[in-house]
């Protein structure tokens, strides 16, 4: 019996699993602060690799040692279900420790065929249960088609280590902020918890938003560039050709000096400024009709209103929809506080 898991890491996906937990005894000796104590119940890579057999993974470019940091209990980590063990017999408190494992980095073409797998499932083959956070990988799935049908991303480029990147980047506005801020919230501690940095000796403090934004663009980039191999713009080789080409073109790099893609990345900020100040708003404007506060009675059974009705324009927060701030508590600088 095994189930696995998965984690979110700088735009990737890395997958690792957890097999059946025998009797513990509780460990003597404090554990070295440098050096993660390894998982004894990790799944090593050639069981992994059975599991995703129908991925097509390479053992030497894909496998790596990486670092959990998980809920333990007398030097041992505790199982995440209790079908794999019960807890061990301990008086100790249960802490959050780092143990190292083995993780498998899924490319996104893999995580496609995966996600068509496992959709509606919580087993993927007899004796291989899926983690309860796969569930939330198919909501968030729904969410990046859903940005792709509808086309909202734009074509940028970046410099990294001196290189110069076109990419494609999603954008959220209006309801999309709504639906990214919840996937956010949402996001389970154990998607953030896995590391391939071994020497890390703390838990990353990158925030929910940092992460999703990372692999949502990963993969929105990789539906655009597998829907547009065929894809190549013609005519004059200047630097916006390139960066064209290149867009659609499994090679993101492009092959120009530093100040050309300086220049290109600014033109590129400047264009995409109208819809970045509109997606970096915390609020939207809307507007409430608010009903009259008096009225008079003509009869006992008729009552009619002896105001007017009135239109309030209000801010309404993006991240939480039942908060709503009027626009003169907005513009009042009392309200600063």
């Amino acid at each position: 019996m095994r189930i696995l898991h998965f984690a979110f890491e700088k735009g990737e996906m890395l997958v690792w699993g957890e097999s059946l937990f025998k009797k513990t005894s509780v460990r003597r000796g404090r554990p070295s602060e440098n050096r993660p104590v390894p998982h004894p119940y990790s799944v090593h890579p050639e069981d992994l690799l059975d599991d995703l057999q129908a991925l097509s993974i390479e053992r030497e470019e894909q496998f790596t040692k990486g670092v959990s940091w998980m809920p333990s209990q007398a030097g041992s980590p505790l199982p995440s279900n209790p079908i794999l063990g019960s807890l061990p017999q301990s008086d100790e408190p249960v802490t959050l420790s780092r143990f190292a494992l083995w993780v498998c980095r899924l490319t996104p073409e893999q995580i496609v065929d995966f996600c068509s797998q496992i959709k509606d499932k919580e087993m993927l083959a007899p004796g291989i249960l899926l983690g309860k956070e796969f569930s939330y990988l198919t909501d968030l799935l729904t969410f990046v088609h859903s940005l792709l049908i509808r086309q909202r991303y734009l074509p940028s480029v970046r410099q990294i280590v001196g290189k110069t990147e076109a990419f494609w980047t999603p954008v959220y506005l209006g309801q999309d902020k709504q639906r990214f801020s919840f996937l956010k919230n949402a996001l389970p501690s154990a998607c953030r918890a896995v590391t391939t940095s071994v020497k890390k000796t703390t838990l990353s403090p990158q925030a929910p938003g940092e992460i999703l934004e990372a692999w949502i663009e990963t993969m929105v980039d990789f539906w655009i560039r597998q829907n547009s191999r065929d894809k190549h713009i013609r005519g004059p080789a200047t630097v916006h050709d390139i960066w064209l080409n290149h867009l659609f073109s499994e090679n993101r790099t492009l092959n120009i000096d530093a100040r050309e893609g300086d220049r290109l990345e600014s033109a590129t900020q400047h264009w995409h400024q109208p819809i970045r100040y509109a997606a970096s708003s915390p609020f939207k404007l809307c507007f409430r009709v608010e009903e009259p506060t008096k009225s008079t009675k003509i009869n006992d059974k008729i009552e009619v209103a002896s105001d007017s009705w009135n239109v309030a324009y209000m801010l309404q927060a993006y991240d939480d929809p039942s908060l709503f701030v009027s626009v003169p508590d907005a513009w009042n600088p009392k309200g600063a506080n």
